[in-house]
């Protein structure tokens, strides 16, 4: 018995080095992969960047466009036929016949440029605006407003890194046509590259932090498994530290349920997608990004706004997606806009989610159905999925993270945290709290 002990021990070393080189290698393999990509991660990142910018000049312009058609005669931008003005003032450009008022019109550029100083386009990145002939109308630089430039060589910066005579560094740039306000005109966006290099090396570095992570959890527990084996002649004392090392491991788990632990699974996907599919690991790899970005808050708060909780729940369901494809359909969200900066627990929407897809059967002929609905008697959010149960003891399995959730609403001091299986569905009440 004693020699069969001594093999059964000398085995689990053995099976401990093989699970830790693997789990080892996997996480070098998987960075190595990353780091390889970083340049063609870069180009998606700013290219969504610079689409994004440009996307929102064009409601800006759609909106002056709207302004320019119903204008008054004190307008501030915009100037109907007062010649006086048009001489005395070199940054007016006629806008031709105003298409309602039948009259001469003019666009003060230094008036436009101030208006857009004031609007917010969001980070990273600037926009210039130029007609047909190279006339800059908008630019961050008041020196270039007004003046001329070559259009054939800003067509040339296209899909371009360049130095950025404004920032002083390099620039991604991208050249957009536009016709919204002025016919034939181009929005050249301007988007740093160091910044989303930075971010990717940020993602690369962490996620090889979780890969070296998951080794010495899978290591801890298989010492402690082992240390077991060989003080059997302690059987008892070592039942009831093993039973305290349990409890201290599940709060520390459900502690630690809002990080989110997720990533880790989400790394044993992406190590499945690389090599086989390059463009969907790309992509993955760059939503992960903008998602990590939105998780890794140091002074993040235990609550946080409806709509915020939204926003990252969709960014979870995006990546669960790339896994899942059709057999998960798109989250009907049922909300009014008011309740939008309510509060409620961080991240347990995308918690809640997670727990719809972990535990339920769902395939392509039958797909994971998610609803959330607002409560207006209960004040409460309604998070309705449909359900076929993977085991029996669903509820027995899934309550650590029900009971981290109920143990938050009861220290805001509420009892109103419900769930509850009904017919075919899992369903939440998700309470809003007020701080």
């Amino acid at each position: 018995m004693q020699n069969k002990a001594h093999r059964n021990f000398n085995r689990n070393i053995i099976l401990l080095f093989i699970v830790g080189m693997t789990v080892l290698f996997s996480s070098i393999w998987t960075m190595s992969n990353i780091n390889s990509s970083i340049e063609e991660l870069n180009s998606l990142e700013m290219n969504d960047a610079a689409r994004h910018k440009y996307e929102v000049v064009t409601q800006q312009l759609e909106l002056l466009q709207k302004d320019y058609n119903y204008l008054n005669e004190g307008d501030s931008l915009f100037i109907l036929n007062d010649k006086n003005l048009i001489k005395a003032d070199s940054k007016l450009i006629t806008l031709g016949l105003h298409p309602i008022k039948k009259v001469d019109t003019y666009l003060d550029l230094s008036k436009l440029n101030d208006y857009i100083a004031n609007r917010r386009f969001g980070e990273r990145s600037y926009f210039e605006l130029y007609d047909k002939n190279g006339l800059c109308y908008i630019s961050p630089e008041a020196k270039n407003v007004g003046k001329v430039f070559n259009i054939s060589d800003l067509k040339k910066k296209d899909n371009l890194v360049s130095k950025s005579d404004f920032l002083l560094l390099d620039v991604y740039v991208k050249t957009y046509p536009s016709n919204v306000l002025f016919k034939d005109a181009i929005i050249v966006v301007s988007v740093p590259v160091f910044t989303f290099e930075a971010d990717v090396r940020r993602l690369s570095n962490h996620s090889l932090l979780l890969g070296i992570g998951n080794m010495l959890i899978i290591s801890l527990l298989l010492y402690f498994f082992l240390r077991e084996q060989r003080k059997r002649e302690h059987l008892e004392l070592r039942s009831i530290q093993i039973e305290n090392e349990q409890n201290k491991i599940k709060y520390l788990h459900l502690r630690e349920q809002f990080n989110p632990h997720f990533l880790f699974n989400a790394l044993g996907s992406l190590t499945h997608l690389i090599g086989k599919d390059n463009e969907l690991s790309k992509k993955f790899i760059v939503k992960m990004t903008k998602f990590y970005r939105k998780i890794i808050q140091p002074d993040a708060k235990e609550l946080a706004s409806i709509h915020d909780e939204i926003e990252i729940a969709k960014d979870y369901i995006f990546l669960q997606k790339i896994r899942f494809g059709e057999s998960i359909s798109e989250i009907q969200y049922n909300l009014p806009d008011y309740v939008l900066n309510l509060k409620v627990p961080r991240f347990s929407i995308q918690m809640l989610f997670e727990n719809a897809i972990n535990n339920s059967q769902f395939s392509l002929n039958t797909p994971l159905n998610i609803t959330i609905n607002f409560d207006h008697e209960l004040k409460s959010l309604k998070i309705v999925n449909t359900f076929i149960s993977k085991s029996s003891t669903f509820l027995d399995h899934n309550v650590k993270s029900l009971v981290l959730l109920k143990s938050i609403y009861h220290y805001y001091g509420t009892d109103k945290f419900e769930y509850e299986i009904i017919g075919d569905n899992f369903s939440v009440t998700l309470p809003l709290i007020e701080e």
